[in-house]
């Protein structure tokens, strides 16, 4: 989670995201703790971003909006960026999905996303168990980005030298460790800078969508 300070305009995304939640919460029958389950991380951690205590970096904001079926720039006005209008950078592009089990990551398919970013340096990776549960489930497609320095606050992909891998959310890279929390695990965790062989941001989440049944 994100130790940087809390500026004003953290303090203002806070609460329009606090106001949003609280509109939508009856609508999409949801609490704090369903949010949090969805999200892959604690209700106290979801308490402390709506209440302007963590600040909310692009990729939480983004994983907000879609649990609130809002845009994410309704959150953050600076993700306007995103709005899929003439003249933006934002554009579709195909990447190599590879399994994130087992020792050889080998890949499963191409995955067409939209994204702003450089496609060249994006990879899918698909959960082939439920390793990764809550925050992964089988069938969803993480997308990361390997041009971008992971920062704390961020959802990452962290692959050890031993081929161990986690998920989770980032609290510090220091020079001698890096400190995160396992989403696998839910709990915090210490890794010699040397013995990790990858820290790469995870900048989108796709899930399958669900085959619900409709009311007659």
């Amino acid at each position: 989670m994100s130790n940087r300070t809390i500026t004003e305009n953290d303090r203002r995304n806070a609460a329009r995201l606090k106001r949003l939640y609280e509109a939508k919460k009856k609508q999409l029958n949801m609490t704090q703790t369903s949010l949090a389950e969805a999200l892959g991380m604690k209700q106290g951690a979801v308490a402390q971003y709506i209440n302007g205590h963590i600040a909310l970096n692009y990729e939480a904001a983004i994983r907000f909006a879609r649990l609130l079926e809002v845009d994410p720039w309704d959150i953050d006005p600076e993700l306007d960026v995103l709005n899929h209008t003439p003249g933006n950078t934002a554009r579709d592009v195909t990447i190599t999905v590879f399994s994130l089990d087992g020792p050889q990551k080998l890949p499963l398919h191409s995955a067409t996303i939209r994204y702003s970013g450089a496609p060249e340096r994006l990879i899918g990776l698909e959960p082939q168990s439920g390793n990764y549960r809550p925050f992964l489930k089988k069938g969803d497609l993480a997308v990361i980005d390997r041009s971008l320095e992971p920062e704390p606050g961020d959802d990452v992909y962290l692959e050890l030298k031993s081929g161990e891998v986690f998920i989770g959310a980032l609290i510090e890279a220091g020079e001698r460790a890096v400190r995160f929390t396992s989403y696998q695990a839910m709990d915090d965790r210490e890794t010699p800078t040397d013995e990790i062989e990858n820290c790469i941001p995870i900048v989108d989440v796709q899930r399958p969508p669900k085959d619900r049944k409709r009311r007659d």
